[in-house]
């Protein structure tokens, strides 16, 4: 299991204590959904306080199509069919010849080039039958590993082999609050340099659009494989994009 740091998406979400089930353990159930079609698994998200963008269906079918395969989608719920957990999957061959250890090769992970993901659960008695689903699924493939890309180490001991390791670090800016005022940068020296990039630009003629057409779409690309070989960063597929484009 991998670890990083939280990333604050939503403000306005619902406490746990909205989403417990009153059921035992024993009466809980994991089953494989779709969250395409399946209306519970978008209103959990939304409701979950750890819910992000990266568990709603609309990055997971994006997912879908960068990969050319379905995902794997359980689901923990009662007798009476209420969500209390969910975990998002989807296969990856990783990279070739070993390369970058075991966190790099064949796996079952959550999610694939994605910062952070794993299950949301209301609590760990919905997490634990979720999780040993979780593991059954590569069980009879000694090749493959599992990732859960995890805030926290909440998932340490639940299950036999399921050990936390760090991963990366996410760091997170709290914005100014609103004012009437113009934003400001507050360091001279950063204000003076982005203000003299600003009006070279000025003087070029750039300007800044939202694109229109998916002809826009490939200039950007362009621009965007530029950008990341000369960083010696790999670069998403330009299907990824056509897929958010297309939603």
């Amino acid at each position: 299991m991998e670890i990083c740091e939280r990333i604050e998406i939503s403000e306005q979400q619902s406490s746990l204590s909205d989403l417990r089930s009153e059921e035992p353990p024993h009466r809980l159930r994991v089953v494989e959904t779709n969250p395409q079609t399946d209306p519970r698994w978008e209103s959990f998200v939304a409701s979950h306080p750890d819910g992000s963008v990266y568990h709603h269906p609309a990055w997971l079918a994006v997912l879908e199509r960068e990969y050319k395969q379905q995902g794997v989608y359980l689901a923990c719920e009662d007798r009476n069919g209420k969500f209390l957990a969910i975990l998002p999957m989807l296969y990856t061959r990783g990279l070739p010849f070993g390369l970058g250890g075991p966190l790099s090769g064949r796996r079952l992970t959550s999610l694939p080039r994605t910062p952070l993901a794993g299950p949301l659960s209301v609590d760990l008695s919905a997490s634990i039958p979720l999780m040993r689903a979780a593991i059954q699924k590569i069980a009879n493939d000694p090749g493959i590993c599992l990732q859960i890309k995890m805030q926290d180490r909440s998932l340490d001991g639940i299950a036999d082999g399921l050990t936390a390791l760090p991963w990366r670090l996410s760091y997170q800016l709290r914005l100014p609050a609103p004012s009437t005022g113009p934003f400001r940068i507050k360091d001279s020296h950063d204000r003076n340099s982005i203000k003299l990039a600003i009006n070279k630009a000025t003087r070029l003629g750039v300007r800044v659009r939202a694109a229109e057409t998916e002809g826009d779409l490939r200039a950007w690309y362009s621009l965007y494989l530029d950008t990341m070989r000369r960083n010696m960063v790999p670069a998403r597929p330009y299907r990824f994009f056509v897929a958010m484009w297309e939603l």
